[in-house]
């Protein structure tokens, strides 16, 4: 057993001993004996913590040094993306630098800016001063206990008792994609859903004000996955729209609405502008793809695994069979909410918040999977229409959680004939799911793990209707026992989205890393081998990335090193003669164990068990004067450059093999001087005769405004007194001006003095 097991089981248990707010303590112990639940394969091991990364072990060069089958190459993104961020950044902010450049891919990219970087998050920031194997573990154990809690204020706000919310704190961060993304930058948006929503609730009801959606709205913009925040405004716009005012006046209302989330923005600004800035120059955005719209077969398809977790199979076996992404499309929130949600909507008619929440849970069913007409306005709308749409169906998870908590609240009171037609609707969709998919389970073996699902399901449903024959207090006693029922059944169904790996494999150092480490000269990798984002890890340079943000002015060079420039995806070198090669630095190259070179003046340099490591003749040095000799650097940092210039008898030009971004400013001798392109990708400078010094900084394009912003948006959250305090001041300052002292020439009598 872990020993931080056992940390997290105080941190559980101390929130209904220390806090006040009682509703916010039983949240966090619900929540959070969830998350343990959740998390439970990496607490099983004795310094476990929650990663994917033994996959790595099916590719070079980790070939020996990990067992794939323990990861999950499912979650290959956190695998190649989040965690070498995390790393990074968490290296970078404890280096005493801002995390602004990451020289380690591509030829250099921004990482300020990246979108999912997220520096300025505080659970991130936690992370980055937190010994590693505990940050690794509280990371998501955090955003499940925030989640939870937050789900299970926002039912207590409309109306359900503690013991009926403890099934949002379990059933909305356990269910389907909000554990299926707990390990990405994803999930930090994803636990402050309920809170905004909660924030919209109160505004609704005339019991809150902008600033707390401010709060919570800037928070998920600086989350590292800002497209949930703009589709949490969005939904929670819907909700607000249908749900009305108790006020009767829905102008206020809705200016607290629109003035929280401008006011999140402001606070997001340090990061968010930079981000918005770079996306305007990158694949993502200047050659955004349109997927098709699935066919209706496929969504009816989808959406059977409403009922069964893994009806498609389950990609970290290798059994998935379905179209897309395995956890992309996963939607389940359990056997027992599902029923009783189902069961709770005929009491929308009467109640209006919980008619918007279904129109919620309408429009996110409607978004995500394309259907008619709202596949057309998403497409069109701003910002809106560069996202990926499949995201939303957490709104139809938070709705369906929240209509479960009525449906709780009603099987305590009256589990009749509403329940029983829900149990009838949800066993004949288990049969219509056998009917259509049974002989492909049957075909691809996995008839018996689709017949212990269905099992449970409809032994769920039994038990929910055999309670009809208790009393309204011994069920109302048994809202914990769901609770907890519906926390085993939704951890065993996501159990693979937290794999366990000991410390010390994540990432481990090879003989081939080892051999690469402190070598001059960028590194590419033959197929999948050392696959980005790697050397970020090892501290290496390399040409290729995995990274969805990507400068679309690299990627095109990049293009014809790969066949075809992508502006997502990564895409492996397959052109190995181009000179590009050279261009960019690239002296050493890592293959597979055994594998002959792709090019006949390769020399082999290192050749082991993990892997082949050849080294290319001749590379241009990565920072180098016109003649192509070295430049040597003194001072060489993510995002810095120094050089001495040797006070030169004649000018020359200087070519530094990093990304040219407009962040990057150039300084001779302490002078600004202009940077220009080399051939309009690369930084290249100018130096003049009897330069002594050459400087170049990289400083993310609209920080400093975005700085200003975010500083004016903590002012108008922090201090909501302060335009009043303001007001006062220029109050008593004019009435100083206008005072006389008494007895003065022309002072003005008393208002008695001629009485």
């Amino acid at each position: 057993m872990n020993p931080l097991a056992l940390l997290l089981l105080l941190l559980a248990l101390g929130a209904p001993l220390l806090l006040r707010e009682r509703d916010v303590a039983w949240g966090w112990l619900a929540a959070g004996l969830a998350g343990m639940a959740l998390l439970a394969p990496a607490l099983a091991l004795p310094d476990g913590v929650p990663s994917p990364a033994a996959s790595l072990g099916a590719m070079a060069p980790w070939q020996g040094a990990l067992d794939p089958a323990a990861g999950n190459a499912n979650l290959r993104d956190v695998t190649h993306q989040v965690q070498p961020w995390l790393l990074y950044l968490r290296g970078e902010w404890l280096a005493g630098r801002p995390p602004y450049w990451n020289p380690h891919q591509f030829c250099g990219i921004p990482f300020w800016s990246n979108g999912s970087s997220a520096p300025l998050f505080p659970l991130h920031l936690l992370f980055s001063v937190l010994p590693l194997p505990l940050g690794l573990l509280l990371l998501p154990w955090l955003r499940v206990a925030i989640g939870g809690s937050g789900a299970f204020l926002l039912a207590r706000a409309l109306g359900a008792g503690r013991g009926a919310a403890a099934l949002a704190a379990i059933a909305f961060p356990l269910s389907g994609m909000v554990s299926g993304f707990l390990l990405y930058p994803m999930g930090n948006a994803l636990m402050l859903v309920p809170w905004a929503f909660l924030a919209v609730e109160r505004i609704a009801a005339g019991r809150g004000g902008w600033r707390p959606l401010a709060v919570v709205g800037g928070l998920g913009l600086l989350a590292g996955h800002p497209e949930t925040a703009v589709f949490t405004a969005l939904l929670a716009g819907v909700y607000l729209l249908a749900r009305g005012v108790d006020s009767g006046r829905p102008g206020p209302a809705w200016g607290a609405y629109l003035g929280g989330w401008a006011g999140g923005a402001l606070l997001a600004a340090p990061q968010i502008l930079p981000l918005f800035l770079n996306l305007l120059e990158s694949g993502k955005w200047l050659a955004h793809p349109s997927a098709p719209a699935p066919a209706p077969g496929v969504v009816l398809a989808l959406w059977s695994r409403l009922l069964l977790p893994d009806g498609l199979g389950d990609a970290a076996v290798e059994s998935w069979w379905g179209p897309y992404n395995d956890i992309a499309t996963a939607i389940y929130v359990g056997g027992i909410p599902l029923a009783l949600a189902l069961a709770a909507l005929p009491a929308a008619a009467r109640d209006r918040r919980l008619r918007a929440l279904a129109l919620v849970g309408v429009v996110a069913l409607a978004g995500a999977y394309h259907l008619p007409g709202a596949r057309q306005l998403l497409l069109v709308t701003p910002v809106v229409g560069r996202a990926i749409h499949h995201y939303l169906k957490f709104g139809l998870e938070l709705a369906l959680v929240l209509l479960a908590v009525r449906g709780a609240m009603e099987w305590v009171e009256r589990p009749g004939r509403r329940l029983a037609i829900s149990a009838g609707a949800l066993a004949l969709a288990l049969g219509l799911s056998w009917w259509a998919l049974g002989a492909e389970w049957v075909r691809r073996g996995l008839a018996g793990e689709q017949l212990a699902w269905s099992a449970a399901l409809l032994l769920s449903l039994a038990l929910l209707l055999a309670a009809r024959w208790l009393r309204a207090e011994q069920r109302r006693r048994l809202l914990p026992v769901l609770a907890a029922l519906a926390a085993l059944d939704l951890a065993f169904a996501h159990a693979r989205t937290a794999p366990g790996l000991a410390p010390g494999d994540l990432y481990p150092p090879t003989g081939a890393t080892a051999f690469l480490a402190g070598r001059e000269g960028r590194v590419a990798g033959v197929d999948a081998a050392l696959h980005p984002n790697a050397a970020m890890v090892y501290g290496l340079h390399d040409i290729r990335g995995d990274d969805p943000v990507k400068l679309w002015r690299y990627d095109l060079v990049y293009g014809e090193l790969a066949g075809g420039a992508d502006p997502v995806y990564h895409r492996p070198v397959r052109d190995w003669s181009s000179p590009w090669l050279d261009r960019l630095g690239v002296r050493w190259v890592v293959a597979a164990p055994g594998e002959a070179p792709r090019m006949p003046d390769w020399r082999l340099a290192y050749d082991g068990p993990d892997a082949r490591v050849w080294e290319r003749p001749e590379p241009l040095p990565i920072a180098r004067w016109e003649d192509g000799s070295e430049a040597v650097a003194r001072v060489r940092a993510p995002g810095r450059w120094s050089f001495d210039a040797g006070s030169p008898a004649r000018a020359r030009r200087l070519v530094v093999a990093e990304s040219w971004d407009r962040g990057w400013r150039a300084r001779i001798d302490g002078r600004p001087a202009p940077l220009g392109r080399e051939p309009d990708l690369l930084l290249a400078l100018e130096v003049p005769a009897g330069a002594r010094r050459v400087d170049l900084t990289y400083r993310p394009r609209g920080l400093a405004g975005g700085g200003a912003l975010g500083l004016a948006g903590l002012l108008a959250v922090a201090f909501p007194s302060l335009p009043g305090i303001a007001a006062r001041i220029r109050t008593v300052r004019a009435s100083a001006k206008g005072a006389r002292p008494a007895g003065s020439a022309g002072a003005p009598k008393s208002a008695g003095a001629g009485r």
